[in-house]
This record gives structure tokens, C-alpha cells and sequence, in this order.
């Protein structure tokens, strides 16, 4: 393998967007709703692309956070209304399964941003990485 750390990072992407998955099936009890995956297929860096680096996978994580952000906002307000005790559990589940999925993105975030304790590094072709 040319380059296996490549290949481990896009085993990542794949293993985190079936975590992602499972996560909201879980919240909402059912298949994720259309809007979740069609989130995930468009900002969840794809394996098998070599040419994305951390800045662009960075970009990709950050606007699925927006999406997750934004429905999260719906479903609180949503709890504002008045509704039946079951409609209100379901909305807190989903809730509850969004923030779930969010501390994956920023975890993963977390993973690809350059370090602030100089344990990171720059490679001549001006690149920048970090160890875990």
C-alpha cells in the first residue's frame, strides 16, 4: 500500500459515517430521515478520494455540523408547542440523537485540526499534521 495512512483514513470515513447512521436510526427509531443522509453523502469526506486533505475535511465535517445544528434548532422549537407526551419523548430522543452525532463531528474535528501544543508539524510541501 502506498500509502497506508491514507488508506486508514479512509477506512475512518467509512466506519464514522455507520456510526453517524446508527446513531440517528437509533434517535428517531427508524431509517434516518431523507434530509440526514442526504446530508452525510454530500459533506462527509468520501474514502477512496486521496485528493482531499485535513482543510477540505475540515470544511466537509463543519457544514454537516451546520445541518445537524439546524434541525437540532427545529426540534427545540418544536418542544415550545404543546403535544402529546409520546410526540415529546420522540423529539427529545431525536435531539438527544443529534447531539450524539455531533460530538462524532467534533470529535473527527478535533482529529484533523492542527494542534495548539506543538506536538504538530509541517512537511516541506507546507502541509500540516499532527499525531493522536
Amino acid at each position: 500500500v502506498p500509502f497506508p495512512e491514507t488508506q486508514e483514513a479512509q477506512a475512518d470515513y467509512g466506519i464514522m459515517r455507520e456510526s453517524l447512521l446508527n446513531t440517528i436510526s437509533q434517535a428517531y427509531g427508524r431509517q434516518p430521515p431523507s434530509w440526514v443522509l442526504q446530508a452525510i453523502d454530500s459533506n462527509l469526506p468520501k474514502a477512496g478520494n486521496v485528493l482531499i486533505g485535513s482543510q477540505k475535511a475540515q470544511s466537509q465535517f463543519r457544514a454537516l455540523a451546520r445541518e445537524f445544528e439546524a434541525q437540532k434548532s427545529q426540534l427545540v422549537g418544536r418542544l415550545g408547542r404543546k403535544m402529546q407526551p409520546k410526540m415529546r419523548t420522540d423529539v427529545e430522543a431525536q435531539i438527544a440523537g443529534i447531539d450524539a452525532a455531533l460530538e462524532q463531528i467534533n470529535a473527527a474535528l478535533g482529529g484533523l485540526s492542527p494542534s495548539s501544543e506543538g506536538s504538530g508539524n509541517t512537511t516541506s510541501n507546507g502541509v500540516t499534521w499532527r499525531l493522536k
